[in-house]
């Protein structure tokens, strides 16, 4: 992949050279302060390509911003780590998941500053097995709420059940990520709220 000679200058001025991103088996990218993406390694393709999401290869992704597909709050969560660490240069991590129909996934993501004009964020393959959840059949639409939507958690992609007396549940329903009976909405359920919430007091704390 060519890439733009003031870019590969600001990453060799930070250590990382061209050769080594594009030989690390973790998927990297790098953004501008507008968040568009300046570039993408060769993992990052392998990625797409084992996944289905040949539509998101390097070629066709640069110059895109790094949030365009994800969803809110992740979209507000990270929109303002990556401010943070731009404003502050203070390297920021932390742990998500990223899961398939099949396999259960973790990324540990490291967002790095490069000088004040440029982020790299790594993400590297913490956890991958396949699922344990127990999985449900949605029998008669019972997943599509009274607007027609299906709730889905927009960090561990389980989607919430509300039974006839009002409670709440979330139920892993593989067959949803690939093909859902209704538009999905996303949110968060309560076990990935308390994971954002520690991860925004971590923010605070090491960005502060």
């Amino acid at each position: 992949m060519n890439v733009d000679p003031a870019l590969e200058e600001v990453l060799t001025s930070a250590s990382f050279g061209i050769r080594t991103l594009e030989a690390t088996p973790d998927v990297v990218y790098v953004v501008d302060g507008h968040g568009r993406i300046k570039y993408c390694n060769a993992a990052w393709n392998a990625f797409a390509t084992q996944n289905n999401g040949e539509h998101l290869e390097r070629d066709r992704i640069v110059g895109r911003h790094c949030l365009q597909g994800v969803h809110d709050p992740l979209r507000n969560f990270y929109a303002r780590i990556y401010s943070l660490v731009l404003r502050t240069q203070k390297p920021w991590a932390g742990d998500y998941e990223c899961s398939s129909p099949t396999k259960y996934r973790v990324f540990h993501m490291l967002v790095f500053p490069l000088s004040r004009s440029h982020l790299l964020i790594e993400n590297s393959l913490f956890v991958e097995r396949f699922h344990r959840r127990k999985e449900h059949v949605d029998g008669e639409g019972q997943y599509i709420n009274r607007h027609g939507f299906v709730t889905m958690c927009a960090h561990c992609r389980r989607t919430e059940y509300r039974s006839s007396e009002g409670k709440r549940e979330w139920h892993w329903l593989p067959g949803y990520l690939v093909t859902a009976p209704a538009p999905v909405t996303h949110g968060f359920c309560p076990t990935c709220i308390s994971h954002y919430g520690k991860l925004a007091l971590k923010s605070e704390t090491i960005l502060s």
